[in-house]
C-alpha cells in the first residue's frame, strides 16, 4: 500500500495506544544500532481499526489471532505440566484475557504484522538493522515466519547468536521477559535479532507476524519458587508499559 495510505493509520509517538501503522525506525530496540529498518502494523482486540484496503486485511488477521490464542493456551497449559506446578492450570488462569479477548484492558496482547523491506548492497552500512537485539516483553510469542530467514536467536553462550531457519508450516515459540521472571530463567527470556549480513536474505523482502501474550495486567509476577527469586515481584502492565516507553 502507499505511504502517504499507511501514514493514516499512523501510531503516534508517545501514544499509550498500541493500534496503528509504525513506520521504518519508529522503534527502536536496541538503543546501540543506528537504524532498525522495518515497518509494523499492530492491534490488540478491544482496538480494531476499520481499514478498508485491501479488502478482507483485518477480518483475515483478526481469524489467526483467535486461533492463535488458542494455540497458546494450550503451551502455556504444556509449560506448568513441564515445570511440576501443584495446579496445571495456574498459567492459563493468569492468562484470562487471552482467553477472552473482550477482557483486554491493560496486558499488551499484541498481534502485528512486519514487513521488512529488500535492500541492495550498496545501501548497507554498519548500523542499520532490521531488527536490533531484543528479547520480547511478556509470557511467550507466537512467531509465524515466511522462508526469506534472517532470525537468529542468542545461545546458552551469551553474545553467540545461531541462525533460526525457516520450518514450512512451523509456529516459532519465543519465551518472553515475564515467563523468565515467573521461573527464575528456568525458562530464559529468548534474545533475538534480524541482521543485515548475509545477500541471498537481505535483497528480498521479509515478513513476519508475531503475537504478543501476556498475562492479564493486574497480575503480579513473583518467583514461583518462592524461595531464592532472581527478581522482585512486577505487576505484568508496569514491566510492559516500562518496556514500551523505552522502545518508542
Amino acid at each position: 500500500m502507499p505511504l502517504e495510505y499507511k501514514m493514516g493509520y499512523l501510531r503516534p509517538q508517545g501514544s499509550v495506544s498500541l493500534t496503528g501503522y509504525n513506520k521504518i525506525d519508529q522503534e527502536r530496540l536496541d538503543p546501540a544500532v543506528k537504524m532498525e529498518v522495518r515497518e509494523a502494523f499492530d492491534f490488540i482486540p478491544t482496538q480494531v481499526p476499520h481499514i478498508e484496503r485491501p479488502p478482507g486485511f483485518i477480518d483475515t488477521l483478526v481469524k489467526l489471532d483467535l486461533a492463535s490464542r488458542d494455540l497458546a493456551l494450550k503451551v502455556l497449559h504444556c509449560f506448568a505440566i513441564g515445570l511440576g506446578l501443584p495446579d496445571e492450570h495456574y498459567f492459563t488462569k493468569a492468562h484470562q484475557a487471552v482467553a477472552h479477548p473482550e477482557l483486554e484492558s491493560d496486558s499488551g496482547n499484541l498481534f502485528r504484522t512486519l514487513y521488512y523491506p529488500p535492500f541492495t548492497p550498496s545501501q548497507i552500512d554498519a548500523g542499520i538493522v532490521r531488527c536490533g537485539t531484543h528479547s520480547d516483553y511478556g509470557s511467550i510469542t507466537l512467531l509465524f515466519q515466511d522462508d526469506v530467514g534472517g532470525l537468529e536467536v542468542e545461545s546458552s553462550v551469551k553474545g553467540v547468536f545461531v541462525p533460526v531457519t525457516p520450518v514450512p508450516k512451523a509456529v516459532l515459540i519465543n519465551i518472553g521477559d515475564l515467563m523468565a521472571r515467573w521461573t527464575d530463567d528456568e525458562f530464559r527470556s529468548t534474545r533475538h535479532r534480524v541482521l543485515l549480513n548475509d545477500p541471498q536474505r537481505f535483497t528480498k523482502a521479509r515478513q513476519s507476524i508475531p503475537i504478543f501474550i501476556n498475562p492479564d495486567g493486574h497480575t503480579v509476577i513473583a518467583s514461583l519458587n518462592g524461595k531464592s527469586p532472581k527478581y522482585p515481584p512486577i505487576l505484568t502492565r508496569d514491566y510492559i508499559m516500562q518496556r514500551y516507553a523505552e522502545t518508542y
